[in-house]
């Protein structure tokens, strides 16, 4: 028998339980009040331990740029309830989508609250898995903190985490004009076997490779580093084990073996100004968001659908849908992926589930959508079919921020309402939205250097 198509026929079958219930009907299954953490909340469970501290000999430029531009915090806002900010938009403010690098044969993790690489690896890799003369960015996601508030669709959750970090990793690259191996599977197995992370709460959202020749004229002085560990470890008890899919899931993307990567070009893909203070429209602030009389003039869908088009070798899958629903003085409109434009009647007061409160969502007027078939999750994996809808949703972001907006990405969209209006077939399901924002209310935030 063949043990790889076994297992992914097994895991595809999981993957599409999970995204029929985690779906449209994500707000009725969300809904667990049996399910519990007994976990003490911390932010970071990846600590140091002080076994042993060193440098890192070759490091290089492109790590730190990396750091500064995806996850190094950047801002704490008082209005909020959620504070502490980086460039990677992130469920309530969680940091659930992480960096590891591999760096000379050893794994180094970056603590944002400690702005600082932890080395993880138990000892140096075997060089016929991964190169030890490249460099390897890795996304690592953390479930557990995201299951308290959203019980197992936390794992979808995580995706659209993951791709608002991949995309401004891949920013950087493109800036740099760095081309790089973007892998749709690699070998997840051995990583966990060689860090000190919990593999049941963790799992590698994405994997990019880095030729050798970008490190000559990229090297800096010595890194130091400490060495690191999951707290979890030393747990037995294991909090995902009345999942119904969760624990499942981890466990195949964390057995995985299999390799497959493809080469991006970064020539003529566009990319987005490198800037250390991104503008962010921050979530739920405690008086709220609401826009008095702002008209977005100098937001162009067509430009970003344009940007889009061009950038479409960055992401790892093709299977994601999107459009821009546009409401003017002279009515709504649909703007759809071929830049065909059609008149079409949107309450925007529907588009959003709930949370009307804290987002008076009727006072904007450019919200940008994902959808996709579901039989692309089939086809490319629940992993590398979702991540893709949260790259284009920060692409938006960038944009966005370029030509002076803020941009919400959100997930409590009206699903049934969008899915009638667009009159999408009934294997279509909407993924993501975001919304072009201003910032009428000034924020008090402190800014890090």
């Amino acid at each position: 028998m063949n043990h790889t198509l076994s297992h992914n026929t097994s895991i595809r079958k999981l993957e599409t339980e999970y995204y029929q219930s985690y779906s449209a009907d994500r707000y009725i299954n969300t809904d667990d009040s049996s399910f519990h953490i007994l976990t003490p909340f911390n932010k970071e469970y990846i600590n140091r331990d002080n076994q042993h501290h060193g440098h890192i000999e070759q490091y290089i430029q492109l790590i730190n740029d990396v750091i500064e531009h995806t996850l190094k915090i950047k801002r704490y806002d008082i209005l909020s309830y959620y504070h502490d900010h980086n460039n990677s938009p992130s469920v309530r403010s969680l940091h659930t989508a992480k960096l590891l690098f591999l760096i000379d044969g050893l794994f180094y993790y970056y603590n944002i609250y400690d702005d600082q690489l932890l080395l993880v690896s138990h000892s140096e890799i075997d060089s016929s898995i991964y190169k030890r003369d490249r460099l390897y960015i890795f996304g690592l996601s953390d479930v557990l903190n995201l299951t308290r508030f959203y019980s197992e669709f936390s794992l979808y959750a995580s995706f659209l985490d993951a791709g608002h970090l991949l995309y401004n990793v891949k920013n950087v690259l493109v800036n740099k004009n760095i081309d790089f191996l973007q892998f749709k599977k690699f070998n997840s197995k051995y990583l966990f076997e060689n860090i000190n992370i919990d593999s049941r709460y963790c799992y590698a959202s994405f994997a990019i490779e880095i030729s050798p020749e970008y490190k000559e004229n990229q090297k800096m002085d010595k890194k130091a580093y400490v060495t690191a560990r999951d707290k979890r470890l030393s747990v037995a008890h294991n909090e995902l084990r009345p999942t119904k899919y969760l624990e499942e899931i981890l466990a195949h993307y964390n057995s995985s073996i299999d390799m497959e990567e493809s080469y991006v070009n970064t020539n003529h893909i566009p990319s987005f100004q490198l800037t250390s203070k991104l503008i962010r429209n921050s979530a739920h602030t405690t008086i709220g968001n609401h826009n008095y009389g702002e008209k977005f003039g100098q937001f162009n869908p067509v430009d970003v659908l344009t940007i889009l088009k061009k950038s479409k070798s960055l992401f790892s899958s093709n299977g994601m849908e999107y459009c821009f629903l546009i409401k003017t003085d002279k009515g709504e409109y649909v703007y759809w992926s071929d830049i065909t434009c059609t008149n079409l009647a949107i309450d925007f007061r529907k588009i959003m589930y709930d949370d009307h409160k804290f987002f008076d969502f009727k006072t904007y007027n450019i919200v940008f959508l994902c959808f996709s078939d579901r039989n692309k999750v089939v086809e490319n994996g629940l992993k590398n079919h979702l991540i893709p809808a949260s790259e284009m949703m920060q692409l938006v972001a960038l944009y966005s921020s370029s030509v002076g907006y803020a941009f919400r990405p959100m997930k409590n969209h009206h699903d049934h309402y969008l899915k009638n209006i667009l009159t999408l077939g009934e294997q279509y399901e909407i993924n993501f939205m975001g919304v072009v924002c201003n910032s009428p209310i000034q924020q008090l935030s402190y800014y890090l250097k």
